[in-house]
């Protein structure tokens, strides 16, 4: 796998980035579509023909759409690519869990190796190309998207290289109306790029890997450690996993400026969320939106229909599919991550947050108009920030426990504070001495500096401000940063969190 941190990504990406600017603009967008199957096809050139075979099917599905001889047959048309689209993520995704599974039953004892003839290898960035490909399907269906004429350009969207390891999951009708050929050299684009990398860099680098020396000795080794360990380790995993993924977005998202596209947001200041619903409307949002649009909303109204009774057990029928939607919406969400026992009770956590603060909304602000707390605004938008960001936090235990019951033995840990550690190997040594106090410093400080950025956002947009400086102050701005993550970045390992979904 050619991570985008390693000297492999950075030579092939200059390669692809100045033949871009020297062929003519006609020939760029077909430029990217060959870069994007020479990317994945030097991973997997078994899996690109796989890619291409899905694209192609589903490039003709969509034109039946509108055909008038399959007029009233556009929602078996729509039923089959989707169950098609599906059946070849879980099985490339789910079958060896599967195996593992039926093998324990049946035998009774689950071997660490699984046969070969059924261990099944899966295609990177599978998760997040077949929901590309099912948001185009629907979109077509739903007259919202028109199909599209050429089929390399569906593939080029299918396949593009930066989203295709780990997102964001784009949707057709806002990236593939940008392949055109009217696409000009814009600078101040590629600058902004520029500040994105960076900023992207300085995330994973200097915070999150660094993050990682503290958190995986106490993750990987539960019984080394006690519930002041895990207090600390869950804080900076929550810290950690934000700027490893964000700054994967940002630097993604980075690269699609300097080739002239501007790829979907994935993330907005998720941290200062004053809700779980707020939350998934700033985390992942790709994701979120993708959930929301093509899960949610229609398991939500297809419930509500059903529901004949205004109430059932003095229930709200509108409760009733909203909890019906939003549980079966995040257990999927959970599984999406990997067919793993954490990943699911992760998803259900956030189910049951949803569930309850829609249950509560009305209670809520009746306690909130009896106490007069809106007269202290600030103050209650500070509490309930501090509260939201605890109940994420929460729910990041089981997402990087190595197992459920390792989850449920931290949360005991935690909740009795102390506890039995139990280390005879000097494992728990790591927690203090995996990374140096300077070093400590160093982290803490870059995350002060993350949050104060992210504080200051709204009012101050730091990008446009560096932009608007002399070209001196701008560059001299841009090779400190440069300097600071060279100096102070973790190098030791150039894999992102989310590549693994």
């Amino acid at each position: 796998q050619m991570s985008i941190l390693s000297h492999e990504f950075i030579f092939f990406f200059a390669l692809v980035i100045i033949i871009y600017y020297l062929v003519p603009i006609r020939w760029r967008w077909p430029h990217l579509l060959v870069t994007s199957m020479i990317f994945y096809g030097l991973i997997s050139l078994s899996y690109l023909f796989l890619i291409i075979i899905l694209t192609v099917i589903d490039f003709f599905m969509a034109k039946c759409f509108i055909l008038e001889k399959f007029k009233n047959r556009k929602k078996i048309l729509l039923v089959s690519g989707l169950t098609a689209n599906v059946l070849v993520l879980i099985f490339f995704k789910y079958v060896n869990p599967i195996y593992e599974f039926t093998q324990g039953i049946f035998i009774g004892s689950v071997s660490s190796e699984i046969n070969p003839l059924f261990k099944i290898v899966i295609p990177l960035g599978i998760s997040y190309y077949i929901f590309k490909k099912i948001s185009y399907l629907v979109d077509v269906y739903r007259g919202i998207q028109y199909p599209e004429k050429n089929v390399a350009k569906l593939l080029l969207y299918v396949l593009f290289f930066p989203e295709i390891t780990a997102g964001p999951i784009d949707r057709s009708t806002h990236l593939i109306t940008q392949f055109n050929p009217k696409k000009e050299y814009d600078h101040q684009q590629i600058l902004r790029g520029i500040q994105l990398i960076l900023w992207g860099l300085f995330k994973k680098l200097v915070i999150a890997d660094r993050l990682a020396l503290l958190v995986n000795p106490v993750y990987n080794h539960p019984a080394h450690f006690n519930g002041p360990h895990f207090i600390l380790a869950t804080i900076f995993f929550s810290i950690q996993i934000y700027c490893d993924f964000s700054g994967y977005t940002d630097i993604v998202i980075g690269i699609g400026h300097t080739l002239g596209y501007r790829l979907m947001d994935n993330f907005n200041r998720p941290y200062f969320s004053k809700s779980i619903s707020e939350f998934w409307t700033r985390w992942h949002i790709s994701l979120s939106k993708w959930l929301r649009d093509y899960l949610f909303l229609p398991l939500a109204y297809s419930a509500s229909r059903k529901i004949k009774e205004e109430k059932v057990l003095n229930i709200s029928a509108e409760s009733l599919s909203y909890s019906f939607g939003v549980l079966v919406t995040m257990s999927i969400c959970g599984l999406w991550h990997g067919a793993d026992s954490t990943f699911l009770f992760w998803g259900l956590l956030h189910g049951l947050y949803l569930t309850v603060s829609f249950f509560t909304r009305k209670m809520r602000k009746k306690i909130k108009r009896t106490l007069k707390i809106n007269r202290f605004q600030g103050f209650d938008h500070f509490l309930r920030r501090i509260f939201c960001f605890s109940l994420v936090t929460f729910s990041w235990i089981f997402f990087r426990a190595n197992s459920l019951g390792d989850g449920f033995s931290i949360v005991g840990k935690i909740f009795k504070w102390g506890g039995n550690a139990v280390d005879r190997s000097g494992v728990s040594k790591n927690f203090i001495n995996g990374i140096s106090f300077s070093d400590l410093v160093v982290v803490l400080l870059a995350i002060f500096l993350l949050f104060m950025v992210e504080l200051l956002q709204p009012r101050i947009k730091f990008g446009t401000l560096i932009l608007s400086r002399p070209p001196w102050q701008r560059w001299l701005i841009y090779y400190g940063i440069i300097f600071f993550i060279l100096f102070f970045g973790v190098f030791e390992s150039d894999v992102f969190i989310y590549e693994g979904f």
